[in-house]
């Protein structure tokens, strides 16, 4: 095999991934030291990285100071699947809509669902207030769950259709000319196709990562 590289190329290039990381995991790293760094030290001036009784004692006390920690840490997490687990129910087979079939209107509403994603979340605050007021959904989990995942389902749409646009049209229809129901080739042939390559290559693993995280930022839902 020809090493493309000289040493010194080789050099230059490892430089530049540790200079590019390091900008990206400072901040990161800035966030964990001042949760160790006591309050007197935080606001101190000059400013220091690594100061005078730097301890665990934030992650204790915290447990102390805020009674229902417990309680916003779950709401975050079952806010975050449920929503995650409704965006793929209802993404899966549209995407799979989007990629194969041919429908009037179809490029229009493809386009249509990005341009949704173009509209700020925070301009449409009051509305869905006014709107889950009058179906009576306030303080609920599903005043979260609902509008979260009408925002996360355009997207959704959008990854996963490149995916299936990748998968053989072959496989779909050796399993229609077998007898084989479009629910069917969509559960056996086109979910188990992603299935397993997501098991053997780790991908698409931006796609759960991009439901999942915006749906969990909500900590005190009661």
């Amino acid at each position: 095999m020809i090493n493309k590289y000289r040493w010194f190329e080789k050099v230059g290039i490892y430089c530049g991934i540790a200079l590019f990381l390091s900008f990206i995991l400072a901040p990161f790293l800035e966030a964990f030291l001042v949760s160790l760094r006591p309050w007197r030290k935080i606001v101190s001036i000059p400013y220091a990285i690594i100061t005078e009784g730097m301890s665990f004692d934030a992650y204790f006390s915290v447990w102390h100071s805020i009674p229902l920690l417990w309680l916003y840490i779950w709401n975050s997490f079952f806010i975050g699947i449920s929503a995650t687990i409704i965006t793929l129910i209802a993404v899966i087979p549209a995407a799979w809509a989007f990629a194969r079939f041919r429908f009037w209107g179809r490029d229009v509403l493809l386009w249509s669902l990005l341009a949704i994603n173009m509209v700020g979340a925070t301009t449409l605050i009051t509305p869905l207030f006014l709107m889950l007021m009058n179906l009576g959904l306030l303080n609920t989990y599903w005043a979260l769950i609902v509008p979260g995942t009408a925002f996360l389902i355009p997207i959704g749409i959008w990854l996963l259709r490149s995916y299936f646009m990748k998968i053989p049209r072959e496989l779909e229809e050796a399993a229609w000319a077998d007898g084989a129901s479009r629910l069917y080739i969509l559960r056996r042939v086109i979910i188990n196709c992603n299935a397993r390559h997501y098991r053997r290559h780790h991908r698409h693993l931006h796609r759960r990562l991009l439901t999942t995280i915006p749906a969990g930022h909500h900590f005190q839902c009661r």
